[in-house]
């Protein structure tokens, strides 16, 4: 709970029902410019009159509590817009606070103090999960992406093959770290990301793949603006490894994160287990000293076969990813995976004594510097 200050909606009343029905209240303190932590109180007399800025907070004696103890926050603001973007009074203390935690985030205002128009926005402010008025409830970004999250995790719950949710929620995590680096729009670049394998021609085939049926259902269902479904579904029809072999690439920033977030997944440490996982789900082994790579697969030959290896699949596809990224953020990341891939095949080669393997790896590597 956040106590209220100013022409924001009095948060008093909503205190005094919370510890009425003996739930757990936990107020802000001011610790310096920068910082503030939450203390529980038992009564307002736990509140001091005010802070330097006019706001009431717990008394030294309140007990602190831990941001993972918090499950929900109710913040006032000045305003808020439809995506749940919050105006306060210009400190960032809860937005500093609220960086990277899993605390619901629910936004009350005057229905007047709602803004059609989108409030101007940095990479490090906050969104809320929804907004409350005293004439409507507003399912803002937040909300919107964790409907679109469980609809996703249920469509892909079965999916063992390198391509389910745990895909999923890596690819958000980058997209979204990406998101941050290249200035991109947040919440249509979380949608691409949880909705880019929702069709996927190796899970549900060529068909599934162009129609797109399942991102149209969900992004329906949850009620997404028709505006932002069309851009979603845009990028989604250029992302993925065989279009971008015939030429097909996202042309937005939004897209272009995801696809390079999507790419970078399939190398790395975390690319190496996932390339395994699916040889053996296609009854492929890790490596076959005698069957080499065929290096120069055009889309509709890729499309139509599975590597005879997990080794031969780094050659066909895994190795040439670190020259296919859209994005600044996309190649940085990519270098660094790249190596640890080309680390592991020398010492993995080692190992098995095949020298004309690492012979192999040399020449290939010559040819795509």
């Amino acid at each position: 709970m956040v106590s209220s200050f100013g022409s924001e909606t009095d948060t008093h009343e909503m205190i005094l029902m919370a510890l009425a029905d003996h739930k757990h209240v936990y107020l802000p303190k001011v610790v310096n410019k920068q910082k503030m932590d939450f203390y529980e109180i038992q009564t307002l007399d736990d509140m001091i009159d005010q802070n330097a800025f006019g706001i009431k907070e717990p008394k030294e004696s309140c007990i602190k509590v831990k941001a993972e103890d918090i499950e929900l926050m109710i913040l006032p603001g000045l305003c808020f817009d439809l995506k749940g973007n919050r105006l306060g009074y210009g400190g960032g203390y809860y937005d500093r606070y609220l960086q990277g935690k899993m605390i619901y985030k629910i936004g009350i205002c005057f229905d007047e103090q709602i803004l059609n128009e989108e409030l101007e926005t940095d990479e490090y402010d906050i969104q809320m999960d929804e907004v409350i008025t005293d004439k409507r409830q507003l399912a803002a970004g937040g909300k919107m992406i964790e409907e679109v999250r469980y609809l996703v995790a249920e469509l892909l719950k079965d999916e063992q093959s390198g391509h389910g949710m745990d895909h999923i929620e890596r690819v958000l995590n980058l997209s979204l770290k990406f998101c941050e680096k290249e200035k991109a729009h947040k919440e249509i670049t979380a949608l691409i990301a949880l909705l880019h394998d929702v069709d996927d021609y190796k899970l549900f085939g060529i068909e599934g793949a162009q129609e797109l049926n399942h991102a149209k259902r969900i992004m329906k269902e949850v009620q997404i603006d028709s505006e932002i479904q069309q851009q979603v579904l845009e990028a989604l029809s250029c992302i993925g490894y065989s279009k971008a072999l015939k030429g097909i690439r996202p042309k937005t920033i939004e897209g272009r994160i995801v696809s390079d977030a999507d790419m970078c997944d399939a190398i790395g440490a975390t690319g190496i287990l996932r390339a395994y996982t699916y040889s053996m789900k296609k009854g492929k082994p890790f490596f076959n000293k005698d069957v080499f790579p065929i290096e120069n697969l055009n889309a509709d030959t890729y499309i139509q076969r599975c590597s005879e290896s997990s080794c031969n699949h780094f050659f066909e596809k895994l190795l040439k990813l670190k020259g296919m990224m859209m994005t600044e953020a996309g190649k940085k990341e990519a270098k660094h995976r790249h190596e640890i891939m080309v680390s592991f095949l020398y010492h993995y080669f080692e190992e098995e004594n095949v020298p004309e393997w690492r012979e192999y790896l040399d020449n290939y590597l010559k040819l795509k510097i």
